[in-house]
């Protein structure tokens, strides 16, 4: 434990928090919460290959430089990533449809999800071990999130409960086992279970060593933020009645999104 701590953790936060609320302040709210809001999501797949899977290592070209302009360059690659990744999921769950539609968003926050589970959870695995090349691996992991979401997406979202809704496009709609809205909450929270068990430093999954190695940890740690998830989600759902989000007043968001397409 660095005996700076936690004064250099907070000191770090709040830089971070101003220049967050400096960057926002400077758009309207429908373009933040569109545009906006829509391609920053995109670049975080591409920050967590950098940052978790490469740990800021990799490409070299960037990683043998000094500060800032490791930063910078480490922060061009997500840019640039984002942008790719902006105009094909614009293209496939998007349909090119202009503002982000509900059904654009919903897919790329699944992305993010998706791209945590497969660098954290699972180590990389099997990418890290089939692909000696560390940026080759790191960029097909990526691929693989991207493809793990859209079929995700495509089999457990359903906007059925929006067709009455101006922002709703039956082209979109994958129709699929579930509420978009239970999906997505449902997909976060067991993201939530996983840095939960970060906290813990993966206990009680340390007592057995042989839980430690993948694909056996990426499995157990799976099962584990998919069931405590489940547990809570119906709890939560019982308790306050966030089953579903069934009618068009309680979605603030698309109601937003009804508005601003108008």
């Amino acid at each position: 434990m660095n005996g700076r701590q936690p004064a250099t953790g907070i000191v770090a936060t709040i830089p971070v928090i101003a220049l967050s609320l400096a960057f926002v302040h400077w758009f309207t709210f429908p373009v933040f919460a569109g545009w906006v809001a829509f391609y920053t999501q995109c670049t975080i797949p591409m920050q967590i290959i950098v940052g978790i899977t490469w740990g800021c290592r990799q490409p070299e070209f960037a990683a043998q430089q000094q500060q800032p302009m490791k930063g910078l360059l480490l922060t061009m690659i997500t840019v640039a990533a984002g942008i790719v990744a902006s105009v094909v999921l614009l293209a496939v769950p998007g349909g090119n449809i202009t503002p982000p539609t509900p059904m654009l968003m919903h897919c790329t926050i699944l992305s993010v999800a998706i791209t945590f589970w497969i660098s954290i959870m699972w180590g990389g695995w099997p990418f890290r071990s089939l692909i000696r090349n560390t940026v080759t691996s790191g960029m097909t992991q990526l691929a693989a999130s991207y493809g793990l979401t859209y079929i995700l997406f495509r089999a457990f979202f359903n906007y059925d409960f929006m067709k009455e809704a101006p922002v709703y496009a039956a082209s979109l709609d994958p129709h699929g086992f579930f509420n978009a809205w239970s999906a997505l909450v449902y997909a976060v929270t067991a993201l939530s279970i996983m840095f939960l068990m970060l906290h813990f430093e993966l206990w009680p999954l340390t007592l057995r060593p042989a839980f430690m190695k993948q694909p056996v940890l990426g499995l157990l740690w799976t099962a584990i933020a998919l069931i405590v998830a489940a547990a809570y989600f119906a709890l939560a759902s019982m308790s306050f009645g966030w089953t579903r989000c069934s009618s068009w007043s309680p979605c603030p968001y698309l109601l937003f999104l009804a508005r601003s397409s108008r």
